[in-house]
């Protein structure tokens, strides 16, 4: 009777949390916004893209919320069971870690050329539907295995028919427009931790398959009112594929080493591949009274992309006082966006970006014990940011311009100094974060308006 009242108290808690954050807006959740976003952070979710981490956080939901303005990402929510202490089952919504996986959601070119070669799909990131990222986690002994598959998709249709009269040219004209589209991208993940002592090794895969799917027909038919009939059917019937080795791949690595009694330090890196081209096939043909007058075929390829992103980072986290964390990161890499034509009918271009991101992260729990409040969690960080971008155009007739340009040109946020505050409120089995940017000075002065903000409520129900 005792499991079966834990695991309705489950299934309760699920569907309110899950019903009061999957429609609402955010990025991240408010403690890992508040302590700059740095990658050595413990924090359930991690297990977006390495399900063994769920192994760590049994029985929990969490859910987070933004109030960044009326737009944004769709934010996250992790659940987590346990099924006892080596087996753990899960999913996350609406997110996407670009170390552990590809979307087509975080892609640079793939929905922008999904846009530009079919009418009106409008595939956005906000339209994206929040489906989940499953999860297994396994332990085996002192080793860890996670398991992940995920599916996102965004389907757009569109219908119109009518009926027009010109009573001068003496017809009648019925016309009808039917539009379906689809985008989608399916795959899945694996990734482990390999402890040996103070040393362990954590290495992840990813594949994605991202796919376009898309339909239009135009169809105008004209027959006379009076005297002969003359039937003209004018039809555009057009089909939206995908073309060659089409695919979101990646796969890195983190080490991390325990110093004794002092504190530890991981080192990590991973490397991200896109690459997809867009098909087009358009049929247009006429006819009068069943006779072909006009009839064309045109098959069009957009660029083919290859986009590559190197990333890495190094942290260490000395333990200068009890329950103090503290924390130096450096995150740097850089990603290559490249658009060529395998016809060379147009220029082709290349866009490089380099980044450096510096972070300082501090974290006290306090213990409060009071009747409104059990734990009490201030932290911060300060995170500067710098780069460069160089973008490198081939001419169709040979020649080569290359730009070279501060990363702050493209966007102010991208550059400059960034300063985040929050804190975690603990009450029995709930938690509240709260987290806000306080500052952002950048070469171009300092960015007003509403501060982004995030808040974030996990639900702990192991026993």
């Amino acid at each position: 009777m005792a499991k079966r009242r834990k695991m309705l108290k489950f299934v309760y808690s699920l569907v309110c949390i899950s019903g009061i954050f999957i429609s609402i807006n955010a990025a991240t959740n408010a403690r890992i916004y508040a302590l700059g976003s740095a990658y050595f952070l413990g924090d359930i979710l991690n297990s977006v893209g390495q399900g063994w981490q769920m192994l760590g956080y049994p029985d929990q939901i969490q859910g987070s919320a933004d109030f960044t303005g009326p737009r944004g990402k769709p934010g996250p929510v992790v659940i987590v069971k346990s099924l006892g202490e080596n087996v753990a089952i899960g999913t996350t919504l609406n997110t996407f870690d670009r170390r552990t996986g590809g979307s087509v959601l975080a892609s640079t070119g793939f929905l922008k050329e999904a846009i530009l070669i079919t009418p009106e799909p409008d595939t956005k990131q906000d339209k994206f539907p929040n489906w989940p990222q499953l999860h297994l986690g396994f332990k085996i002994g002192e080793q860890k295995i996670g398991i992940d598959a995920f599916y996102e998709t965004q389907n757009y249709g569109k219908r119109r028919s009518g009926t027009s009269i010109d009573t001068l040219a003496n017809m009648t004209s019925n016309s009808e427009y039917k539009l379906n589209t689809s985008v989608h991208n399916v795959g899945g993940k694996i990734s482990a931790r390999f402890a040996f002592g103070n040393f362990a090794w954590n290495p992840w895969f990813s594949y994605g398959v991202p796919f376009l799917a898309g339909s239009a027909r135009d169809e105008l038919l004209s027959s006379k009112i009076t005297g002969t009939d003359t039937v003209t059917l004018s039809v555009i019937d057009a089909k939206y594929t995908m073309e060659g080795a089409d695919r979101m791949l990646t796969f890195g690595s983190c080490l991390d080493y325990t110093f004794g009694d002092w504190g530890w330090a991981i080192i990590g890196g991973w490397y991200r591949n896109e690459t997809f081209q867009f098909k087009s096939d358009v049929h247009e043909y006429s006819t009068v009274n069943g006779t072909s007058v006009y009839d064309d075929r045109k098959i069009d390829l957009s660029a083919r992309w290859d986009n590559k992103y190197y990333d890495y980072f190094a942290s260490i986290t000395p333990n200068i006082f009890d329950d103090f964390l503290i924390g130096f990161e450096y995150q740097g890499g850089f990603n290559i966006i490249d658009r060529y034509y395998d016809d060379k009918s147009e220029n082709d271009t290349a866009v490089t970006t380099f980044y450096n991101d510096i972070i300082v992260a501090m974290e006290k729990p306090l213990e409060v014990n009071r009747s409104w409040c059990d734990k009490f969690t201030p932290r911060g960080s300060l995170r500067y940011s710098f780069g460069r971008v160089t973008e490198t155009v081939e001419m169709v007739n040979g020649s080569v311009e290359e730009t070279i340009e501060s990363i702050s040109t493209m966007n102010g946020d991208l550059e400059g100094m960034a300063i985040f505050f929050g804190f975690g409120y603990v009450k029995k089995r709930m938690t509240i974060d709260f987290a806000m940017r306080l500052l952002n000075w950048n070469s171009l002065g300092l960015i007003q308006g509403a501060p982004p903000a995030s808040v974030t409520m996990t639900v702990d129900l192991h026993k």
